[in-house]
Parts: C-alpha cells; sequence; structure tokens
C-alpha cells in the first residue's frame, strides 16, 4: 500500500487493517496541502506523522527525478534539432560552392577562348580585343616572338551574380614549319605555312573571391 506505508500483517486484526487504510488514505489526502505545518499537524493528529512524512519525501523526490528526466529528454531532442539545422546550413553552402566553383570553370574556359581570339587578331594585324587588359602592352610581343611570356593580362568578365576576374599569362613556346605541300589561296602579305605553339594559363576568381578556377591549355596557331 501507499499512504503512511504502513504494510499489511496477516496476524493483524481485521479493525487494525481498517485503521491502516483510514490512516493511509489520510494521508494519501495530506499530500495534497500545500503548506507543511498543516501536514505537521494533522499527521500528528493521525498519529502517523514519521510515516506520512517519509511519504511526502519519497513524492518529492520523484517529482525531482521526473523533472531531471524531463530536462535530459528536452535537452537531447535540442541537440537534435541543432544537428539537423547544422547539416541542412551546410549542405546548402556546400552546394551553392560547388555551382560557383562551376561558375568558375566555365569563365575560365571562355577566357582561354578570349585569349585564342586575341592570338589570331595579332597574327592577322588586327587590333586586341578591348576586353583584353594589358596594361604592360606585352600581349601582341609574346604574340608574334618566340620565348616571350606575358603574365599581366586580366579579363573581367560579368555574370548574373556579378563580375568573374581572370588573369592571364601567354607564353610563346616555339615555332615549326608544317611538313608536306598544301595548295592555298595566299592571303595579303603572304602568310607563311608555320604553326606557333603557345601555352595559355588562367586563373578565375569569383565575385567574393572564394571560389578559384585554373584552367592551362596548349594552343597551335596555324598561319
Amino acid at each position: 500500500m501507499e499512504g503512511c506505508l504502513f504494510e499489511y500483517n496477516p496476524e493483524e486484526s481485521e479493525v487494525s487493517m481498517t485503521e491502516n487504510r483510514i490512516q493511509n488514505t489520510a494521508c494519501d489526502e495530506l499530500s495534497r496541502v500545500e503548506h507543511r505545518p498543516q501536514i505537521i499537524a494533522e499527521a500528528s493528529r493521525l498519529g502517523c506523522q514519521a510515516r506520512c512524512l517519509t511519504y511526502f519525501r519519497i513524492k518529492k523526490n520523484e517529482k525531482g527525478i521526473a523533472l531531471v528526466m524531463a530536462l535530459i529528454i528536452s535537452l537531447t531532442i535540442m541537440m537534435l534539432v541543432a544537428g539537423v539545422l547544422y547539416f541542412t546550413i551546410q549542405s546548402t553552402s556546400i552546394s551553392g560552392a560547388g555551382k560557383r566553383y562551376s561558375t568558375a570553370e566555365e569563365a575560365a574556359d571562355g577566357a582561354v577562348e578570349i585569349i585564342k581570339e586575341g592570338i589570331n587578331s595579332v597574327q592577322r594585324t588586327d587590333p586586341v580585343p578591348n576586353i583584353i587588359n594589358d596594361p604592360s602592352d606585352c600581349f601582341v610581343n609574346a604574340t608574334i616572338t618566340r620565348g616571350v611570356d606575358c603574365t599581366t593580362l586580366t579579363i573581367n568578365l560579368p555574370g548574373t551574380v556579378g563580375t568573374y576576374t581572370a588573369t592571364a599569362t601567354l607564353q610563346n613556346l616555339f615555332t615549326v614549319a608544317l611538313p608536306g605541300s598544301r595548295i592555298e589561296f595566299a592571303r595579303a602579305g603572304g602568310i607563311p605555312a608555320t604553326a606557333v605553339y603557345y601555352r595559355i594559363i588562367i586563373n578565375v576568381t569569383d565575385p567574393t573571391n572564394t571560389i578559384k578556377a585554373e584552367n592551362s591549355v596548349l594552343y597551335r596557331y596555324t598561319g
């Protein structure tokens, strides 16, 4: 039994058992009393003060354990929610970084094509495309002179989320005559049947300057 924790004893008389039940019920009722003095006074009147107070302490300990368990469960749930939010944010960030890197890679491919077009223009004695920034005026020299490098080229590539900046290096590697014979309609000025090999190195950074992509190609110009 609960209440004042009176235990059943087969040797007790029916009257004693009845009194125990009455006291147990009284102790249960006393557990609902808010003020401790009233509890003590009423328990003394019933003759079960020690047992009732022990019963109240047990109930109080049970409530404390329940509170601790509730706090532990709440903390566990909060940690799980925080973990889900963290992984969601991280996956979104990684996905965005992948998209920006892919865009930077495509920008590097586009910068290579621009440098190729610039080489073709110089070889045809046409102006260098305006999109190629050449502060040291080395692009033309590197295009027509073997063994000369131009490392100060920049290209600004506008995008939907900002401008991608490409730095380019042009290296004139060597010139060789093309083997075999060809029948051609000679261009004005008589361009010889030679091949000039260039190395083009491109480095691109995104608008936030956090994502970088690099591309390096070997380009052969046939004149």
